[in-house]
């Protein structure tokens, strides 16, 4: 069986699009499986974002952990006149000032890329 010029043609065409197809479609695949490098940036600026808010939040919660046990002491404190109680009182204060200023540390970061320069 003898094919025509015209059928060869068409079969070349076909074949030629078929392998160009299978091109495409393998680096479509390879694009779409691995991490374009925008995207990657992208979530690193995100989890940084939440991680300082995190640790925000937890410096945050310390301190009023601390400021509640404070309380706690005073009003036992009125009661007994105890100096352990008081030296305790005085330790808390002290440490909510150093969370207060680590607080501030991480806050001023973002205070500074808010304002427009």
């Amino acid at each position: 069986m003898k094919l025509t010029t015209y059928q060869k043609y068409i079969g070349l065409f076909l074949i030629t699009a078929s392998a160009l197809g299978v091109v495409i479609k393998g680096f479509s695949a390879v694009d779409n499986r691995y991490a374009k490098q925008q995207k990657i940036i992208q979530m690193q600026e995100i989890i940084e974002e939440i991680d300082e808010r995190l640790d925000s939040k937890i410096l945050t919660d310390q301190i009023t952990a601390k400021q509640e046990r404070i309380w706690l002491l005073e009003d036992r404190y009125l009661k007994t006149k105890d100096k352990i109680l008081q030296d305790e009182i005085r330790k808390l204060n002290l440490e909510i000032e150093e969370l207060k200023k680590e607080l501030e540390k991480l806050e001023k970061p973002e205070k500074e890329e808010e304002i427009p320069k």
